[in-house]
């Protein structure tokens, strides 16, 4: 039996402020991606036992995010492989360098997808759909960008591929933090995470932040306390998980659902009109002549009229850039690299959208992956 307490989230990252550099990561799909050494994860599996009712879909594969791990998706799992029709076998997974996956000292997206490659490989999947949360995510739509003829659909939670959210410039902070700690020996479990709780209250004042890194806190076998996530490693490859790697001339074209959080800006609000923007950015017309910041201030002014909002406009602005072929915003790479994506909010959730409104996250994951 397989069970989790969903913990509210709620405002968890207000207090991190916006990271800086958008510098993206060119990855070029066809070069030693193959050659990356993958590590063998760790997942659980949730399937019928019963002979009246086998999984007759490909299986649901989920990977967790950030500081995460497959048991925060005990109960979704299971609530998946029973209400899935036709029925799916359901596998979650710890991503390297999380839960009880092994450690390593490399961690990008390209390899978090090698790893779910020698997954498939080593269960016998030939095709499967997949969901992943945040750096989960991210780590499926490059898997499915590399490996679109093994990907059935794939539904992603709050995590664009297009651009960081401005929460993530003191991510590395929460690592130091955990570093700082003094591990304790010899007390119980929920002596030890109340002894870690209060070192961490100096750091972090959100309670459900801390009961949530709290969660990695592991016993070992001589009493002793440590963190199952590799911080090292982590700490070193932030830049990696920090940004969506460039891929160029690669779509994905099976059904794509994205899934954000009406509280967040993982997902930008701009996205909300994103069908109806998409053609506005298609018709702005900008001079040639015009100098990079003229022609941001003429595209801000036009732009003010049709979204009202001036944070979404200055996002966008941002994003236009001066090339031989003209200015324009990379905001619709979107839908090149995922034509039939569909998008979807969550009113009233934050960033973990699927612990805080899970009612409403299944009824909406459960509708796509049913849709024939």
């Amino acid at each position: 039996m397989f069970s989790t307490k969903f913990v509210p989230f709620n405002n968890i990252l207000k207090s991190i402020p916006q990271i800086s550099a958008n510098t993206q990561i060119v990855f070029r799909l066809t070069t030693n991606a193959d050659t990356l050494q993958p590590v063998n994860l760790s997942y659980a599996t949730y399937e019928s036992t019963t002979a009246d009712r086998p999984s007759q879909a490909a299986p649901l594969v989920i990977m967790h995010g950030l500081f995460g791990s497959k048991s925060n998706w005990n109960s979704l799992s299971k609530v998946y492989q029973q209400k899935c029709n036709p029925q799916r076998k359901v596998i979650a997974v710890d991503a390297r360098n999380h839960g009880d996956s092994p450690h390593s000292s490399e961690h990008t997206y390209a390899h978090l997808a090698a790893d779910l490659k020698s997954l498939l490989n080593q269960l016998g999947v030939e095709k499967a759909a997949f969901m992943g949360h945040s750096m989960g995510g991210r780590a499926v739509m490059l898997f499915a960008l590399k490996y679109p003829e093994l990907v059935d659909r794939l539904i992603v939670g709050d995590i664009s591929p297009i651009r960081n959210s401005p929460n993530l410039d003191s991510m590395p902070s929460l690592f130091q933090a955990m570093e700082s700690v003094n591990l304790p020996s010899n007390v119980t479990m929920s002596q030890a995470r109340s002894i870690v709780d209060e070192q961490l209250t100096k750091y972090m004042a959100d309670k459900s932040l801390r009961a949530f890194l709290i969660t990695n806190l592991v016993a070992t076998h001589n009493g002793s306390y440590t963190w199952r996530i590799n911080i090292p490693a982590l700490m070193k490859n932030f830049n990696n998980i920090a940004r969506f790697p460039m891929v160029n001339d690669v779509h994905y074209d099976g059904p794509v659902l994205f899934v954000a959080g009406g509280h967040s800006d993982f997902v930008h609000n701009g996205m909300k009109k994103l069908p109806q923007l998409l053609a506005f950015l298609k018709k702005l017309d900008i001079p040639e002549t015009l100098s990079l910041s003229q022609a941001r201030k003429v595209a801000a002014e036009k732009l003010i009229g049709f979204m009202k909002d001036p944070n979404a406009v200055m996002f966008l602005v941002t994003n236009l850039v001066q090339r031989s072929e003209g200015r324009k915003s990379d905001y619709p790479k979107i839908q090149k690299l995922f034509p039939n994506a569909e998008l979807t909010y969550i009113e009233g959730a934050g960033h973990w959208l699927h612990s805080e409104k899970p009612s409403e996250f299944l009824k909406i994951t459960l509708d796509f992956l049913n849709r024939k």
